[in-house]
């Protein structure tokens, strides 16, 4: 298969992909942290493409519901705030099929409730983040293993980190490389 894996620098889910055997194109504005192909710009510039699956991570840093309580103090959040809830329905409406994932916040209150909540700890991996996906033409992925250890991600983040230093390690998938499997596995 042929797949576009956006909004991903850490190059976890990428490479799980190719190791399952696929044609990988990753995308962000970042490098990436793993070798393989990778388009440095704006993912709307290759999509919809010829891909036959699209697995999105879109910017949570105006979508999570942990940032919900600065738009009454900052009113710019708004403007950025919209705008990426205008990249996400984008992103859903141009790729017949995509996955796109989000943590708990504004787009399930204001756009439409997500297909799935899954948790790390469902497919092997120590962690109890919550994990929204938006599935279209792509089946719910079902457990694999379940983990009884239910760790916090920000164990992993400290006070002398700013506030980029502690969203990158949260949001890095390269710390759930039993469930980037099973997404590999049962999506494709």
């Amino acid at each position: 298969m042929d797949i576009a894996v956006i909004c991903e620098n850490s190059g976890a889910l990428s490479s799980a992909f190719r190791k399952a055997g696929h044609n990988v194109t990753s995308c962000d504005f970042e490098d990436s942290e793993s070798p393989g192909v990778h388009y440095k710009g704006n993912c709307l510039d290759i999509l919809p493409g010829s891909f036959d699956l699209v697995v999105g991570f879109p910017p949570c840093q105006f979508l999570a519901k942990a940032q919900m309580f600065r738009y009454h103090k900052e009113p710019q959040r708004v403007i950025e705030r919209d705008k990426a809830v205008k990249f996400v329905k984008e992103l859903y409406n141009r790729c017949p099929r995509i996955a796109l994932e989000n943590p708990v916040g504004y787009l399930n209150t204001h756009w439409k409730n997500p297909t799935q909540i899954v948790y790390p700890w469902m497919f092997g991996d120590p962690y109890r983040k919550e994990i929204c996906w938006w599935l279209k033409d792509v089946p719910p992925l079902l457990a694999t293993l379940i983990n009884p250890i239910r760790k916090s991600i920000s164990n992993h983040t400290n006070s002398r980190m700013n506030q980029a230093e502690r969203s990158k390690i949260r949001s890095s998938w390269s710390y759930y490389p039993l469930m980037c499997e099973a997404i590999a596995n049962q999506w494709s």
